[in-house]
């Protein structure tokens, strides 16, 4: 069943931390288009304290202030009967915790690994740079990069999630005396010292976050957080040739340096570390399009994508199944494939109950929703400060039928004498087209059913739903015949040829 929280509808639960619940939902009112978005709802034993909501109050501010591609959006902060809550678009991927368990170690995987993190770097960027309407830098610093934390979508393109403890230089909102707030194993020094931070912090994090990808371990992953604390501040930090004697010494370089002690002995910018990082692949054939990324991560983690993309999918039926229950008398209209009541609520727009709405954002048409970090499976997770669920409370509302409106019967139609005509029959429903993706290398001519798709890479071909007879003709001179089966509106998981 689903609940509602002011015109959203919260359709299953995704993810809890130690401070929110993170819910898939849909919008509930004239607006509403049908696609997913997540909200982010303090837990309700969590609402009355001033200092976490205004943490809670404090991201969404900060993170709506952040039009990036490679920042996950915030569309609205709104308070609901004492629920506070966050809406956020929703992004189809999978987190870097992800990518790091699936990634198979070799020197194919280098150049994915850094176009990953030079992604994030422009995000972290573009926060970093951020100024106020006086037109001064803020000083944002995010303080909890991590793999739970960055995320790739199906389209090729890095999000960085969560700016639930950033650090805004001379903010109301301050950290308290001796409190340490974000994933430990990915702290800087300066952090576990309780000293000043900046942007170079973040870079920290991303150094560790990259040492993790490339080896496929967690640096500082140790049994306890005082542990974890001496690793970083402490004790040596083993250099990637370590554990891949393969790996350039230029990348090796650079990481050590971007996991330096001293913030100066870092590179200055995350742009900067973005632009090292591209120099150290160029060798290699440079930094990956999106389009390489997608069909990269498809192949990587296409299982968890699909699993997924069903668990959605599911939601968004039962909760189109719920609605159609409710009001089963009222008639509908098709609109572009919505459904749209005929009825007109009666009532006057501001008496029908609504959710306060505190931080309004204008949502795209292109908006879907995320804070997918908590979407992935079997990740491994640092240590966190808090923790525990919280019960949600159902809640559902009634839904008012307009009654039609009385016909004068003087002036009503008198029934035609002409016999009645046959019901027209429906027109058959329209097949969504699915899609297929691939690649190949070297690289080849695509044909399917005989038609010149065009030059690999390929991404996201759309084809009607059924099966189809593909012909590859690589450059190389070989050629290869083989069939593919297209599901309605979906993606078929992407194909990569090896000549």
């Amino acid at each position: 069943m689903t609940q509602e929280l002011g015109r959203y509808l919260l359709l299953t639960r995704l993810a809890a931390g130690g401070m929110a619940e993170i819910f898939l939902a849909e919008r509930d009112d004239e607006l509403g288009s049908g696609r997913p978005l997540v909200v982010k709802r303090i837990l309700p034993h969590l609402a009355d304290s001033p200092d976490l909501l205004a943490m809670f109050h404090n991201e969404a501010r900060v993170a709506a202030r952040i039009d990036h591609p490679n920042v996950c959006r915030i569309a609205e902060l709104g308070e609901e009967r004492g629920q506070h809550f966050i809406v956020m678009e929703y992004l189809e991927g999978v987190t870097f915790s992800r990518v790091r368990a699936d990634l198979a170690r070799g020197p194919g995987d280098l150049r994915l690994v850094a176009s990953l993190i030079a992604q994030a770097c422009e995000g972290l960027h573009h926060a970093h740079e951020l100024c106020g309407d006086d037109g001064r830098p803020l000083g944002l610093v995010h303080r909890d990069v991590s793999p739970q934390n960055l995320m790739v979508t199906t389209d090729g393109v890095v999000k960085v999630l969560d700016f639930g403890i950033a650090k805004v230089q001379d903010a109301a909102v301050r950290t308290q005396s001796g409190m340490l707030k974000g994933k430990f194993q990915y702290m800087s020094p300066e952090q576990i010292a309780g000293g000043a931070v900046d942007r170079r912090a973040d870079l920290f994090a991303l150094g560790a976050v990259l040492h993790e990808l490339v080896t496929g371990r967690p640096l500082f992953e140790r049994p306890s957080v005082l542990d974890v604390t001496r690793a970083i501040a402490e004790q040596p930090i083993p250099r990637l040739r370590e554990a891949r004697p393969e790996v350039s010494i230029a990348l090796d370089e650079l990481v050590a340096r971007t996991l330096e002690r001293r913030p100066d002995r870092r590179p200055p910018t995350a742009r900067a570390l973005a632009a090292e990082l591209a120099g150290v692949v160029e060798p290699f054939g440079g930094l990956m399009s999106t389009v390489e990324v997608s069909l990269a991560v498809s192949r990587l983690c296409g299982e968890a994508i699909e699993e997924r993309r069903a668990l959605v999918e599911e939601a968004l039926r039962a909760a189109e199944e719920d609605r159609d229950l409710a009001v089963p008398e009222m008639p509908t209209e098709r609109v572009s494939g919505a459904a749209l009541p005929t009825a007109i609520d009666p009532r006057p727009y501001g008496s029908r109950r609504r959710s306060r709405v505190l931080v309004p954002l204008a949502i795209g048409g292109g908006l879907l929703a995320i804070a997918a970090v908590l979407l992935a499976r079997g990740a491994g997770g640092g240590h966190t400060a808090g923790a525990t669920d919280a019960a949600v409370v159902a809640a559902s509302r009634p839904t008012d039928a307009a009654a039609p409106d009385p016909v004068d019967a003087a002036v009503a139609p008198q029934p035609s004498r002409e016999p009645p005509r046959p019901p027209r029959e429906a027109a058959p429903a329209r097949r969504r087209p699915g899609s297929f993706s691939i690649d190949s290398e070297p690289y080849a001519t695509i044909y399917v059913d005989g038609k010149r798709m065009g030059d690999t890479p390929l991404y996201k071909i759309e084809l009607p739903a059924g099966r189809h007879a593909v012909r590859a003709v690589c450059s190389c001179g070989k050629s290869r015949q083989f069939a593919i089966r297209i599901q309605e509106g979906k993606s078929s998981r992407a194909k990569r040829l090896v000549w």
